[in-house]
C-alpha cells in the first residue's frame, strides 16, 4: 500500500524535533508532519505506558473541531525509533512572533487570542479527561490563517504536554507567558486597568495559575474586560467535537534530498515507515489489557480494563451488579460529562465528582443530579428506596444541594436514554468536598 504523506520540505528543526511540510494524498491538500524528540536529539522514543498513552492521546485529539485548532489528521510513534509523530492541517499564514515584531497587539486582539487557546484547551481537556493547555503558546508555533474564508488565529496541538508532573501539566502559566507576550509586558509593572481590565485578570491568573480551571479562566477574562460571556463548557465541547473514527496514521517515504536534511541534522531520524495502525496498536492493546493506568493520569478515564454486558429486562436497564464489582478500587474521578467513557463501565466501581443540583424521587428511586445534567445523558447518582438506610432518603440528604460532592459506587445502564447511573448503597458512598 502506498503511504498516504510525501514529504516536500523540511521546514524546521531543533531539539525538540523537527517539522516537514508534505501532500495528503488521499485529500491533494498539504499537512504538517511534527516528529518529537522527546528526551532530545539522539535521546530515544517513547516506551511502554508512555507511547500507550501517546497514541491514545492522538486519536482522542483528532475528535477536536474547532476553527482555531489545526486538526490532527493521523499521528502515532515510528515503530523503528519509537519517535513520536503528528500530522496536523497545513494552514498559510503569518505566524504570531512576526506580528509582534511589528509592536504589542491590541487588548481586543490579544483577549481574543487568549480566550482562543483556552476554548481550545477545554474542549482537549474533556477529550482526554485532563485540564491542561493543551495547545502550543509560543508565537512561533500560532498561525494567523491568511486562507479564502478567514480562519484567524490558529494553534497547534501539544501532545507531550503530559509528560510533565501533574502539577506542571494543570497550571496556567503558559496563557499568563502568552498574555505578557502578546502586550509586551514580561518583566513590566502594569497598571490593573492596563488593556481595558486584561492586566488585572493576568494578576489574577499569577496568583491562581495552579489552583483555577480553565472554564473559570475563560469566564473571570470575560468579566475583568467586559468580553461577551463565553459559551458553557458543554456547549463548547458538543460545538467542537465529533465521534472518534477508526483511522489509519501513516507515515510518508522521504525523498532522499530531505533525508540527508534530517540525518544532517539529529542521529535520532529514521527511516520514515509507509503505515502504522495506531488504532490497531491501541485495540490490540486494549484487549490484551496491557494498559499501566495508575501510572498514567487520563489513561483509565479513557480506556477502562474491560467491559461487561449490560443486563437488561423488557428493554430497560436493572441494577445487577457483579459481585466482585464492589471489591475493586474505584476508577476516576470522573466529570458527571464523561458520559461516553463511563458509558463503557457498566459494572464497574467508579467515583463521579460534582456539584450536586438538585434530588428527584422517581418512585422506586431517588436520583442525585448533578449540574448541567438536561438532557439526562450525564451521568448521576441514584438510591433505591426499598431497604435503603434513613440517612439515605430525599430528606435527609437534600442538605447536600448545592455543594461538590463525590459519589462511589458501581456503574449501571439506563437504556433510554443511554445513561450512566452510579448505585449508591450507604452514606459511606456520599463524600462532602
Amino acid at each position: 500500500m502506498a503511504a498516504r504523506f510525501h514529504i516536500e520540505e523540511l521546514i524546521s528543526q531543533d531539539s525538540s524535533g523537527v517539522i516537514f511540510r508534505a501532500n495528503d494524498v488521499e485529500t491533494g491538500g498539504l499537512v504538517a508532519i511534527r516528529r518529537f524528540f522527546p528526551s532530545g536529539v539522539g535521546g530515544a522514543g517513547l516506551s511502554g505506558e508512555e507511547k500507550t498513552a501517546f497514541e491514545i492521546s492522538i486519536q482522542r485529539v483528532a475528535c477536536a473541531s474547532h476553527a482555531g485548532l489545526r486538526a490532527v489528521i493521523a499521528g502515532g510513534c515510528d515503530p523503528v525509533d519509537d519517535m513520536p509523530f503528528v500530522v496536523t492541517e497545513w494552514v498559510d499564514g503569518e505566524t504570531m512572533a512576526d506580528r509582534l515584531a511589528a509592536g504589542p497587539l491590541q487588548s481586543k486582539q490579544a483577549i481574543d487570542v487568549i480566550m482562543r487557546a483556552l476554548e481550545i484547551s477545554e474542549v482537549i481537556s474533556e477529550l482526554l479527561a485532563e485540564q491542561a493547555v493543551w495547545v502550543e503558546t509560543d508565537p512561533l508555533s500560532i498561525i494567523e490563517s491568511t486562507e479564502k474564508g478567514g480562519r484567524g488565529i490558529t494553534f497547534r496541538v501539544s501532545p507531550l504536554r503530559w509528560l510533565g508532573s501533574d502539577e506542571d501539566r494543570r497550571s496556567l502559566k503558559p496563557i499568563v507567558q502568552l498574555t505578557e507576550d502578546l502586550m509586551g509586558w514580561k518583566n513590566k509593572l502594569v497598571n490593573d486597568q492596563a488593556g481595558n481590565g486584561l492586566a488585572g485578570w493576568l494578576k489574577w491568573l499569577k496568583q491562581y495559575a495552579a489552583t483555577t480551571t480553565l472554564a473559570e479562566a475563560r469566564e473571570t477574562l470575560a468579566a475583568a474586560t467586559g468580553a461577551p460571556p463565553p459559551p458553557p463548557t458543554s456547549r463548547l465541547v458538543r460545538a467542537s467535537t465529533r465521534p472518534m473514527a477508526p483511522r489509519a496514521a501513516t507515515l510518508p517515504v522521504a525523498s532522499p534530498s530531505t533525508t540527508r536534511k534530517v540525518q544532517a541534522s539529529s542521529k535520532s531520524s529514521s527511516k520514515l515507515p509507509l503505515i502504522l495502525s495506531a488504532v490497531g496498536v491501541l485495540v490490540a492493546l486494549a484487549a490484551g489489557g496491557f494498559f499501566m493506568r495508575e501510572k498514567i493520569p487520563f489513561l483509565a478515564k479513557m480506556f477502562p480494563s474491560s467491559k461487561t454486558a449490560v443486563v437488561t429486562e423488557d428493554g430497560e436497564a436493572v441494577p445487577v451488579i457483579d459481585p466482585n464489582a464492589a471489591k475493586e478500587p474505584p476508577a476516576g474521578p470522573f466529570s458527571p460529562m464523561d458520559d461516553l467513557v463511563l458509558n463503557e463501565m457498566s459494572n464497574k466501581r467508579v467515583i463521579v465528582r460534582g456539584i450536586l443540583e438538585k434530588i428527584d424521587d422517581q418512585g422506586k428511586a431517588i436520583y442525585l443530579e448533578f449540574e448541567k445534567s438536561p438532557p439526562y445523558t450525564y451521568a448521576c447518582g441514584y438510591v433505591m428506596k426499598q431497604g435503603a438506610a434513613a440517612d439515605m432518603s430525599k430528606e435527609a440528604l437534600a442538605s447536600l444541594v448545592g455543594k461538590k460532592i463525590s459519589i462511589t459506587g458501581v456503574l449501571t445502564l439506563q437504556k433510554k436514554p443511554k445513561r450512566p447511573q452510579i448505585l449508591l448503597t450507604s452514606r459511606e458512598s456520599i463524600e462532602v468536598e
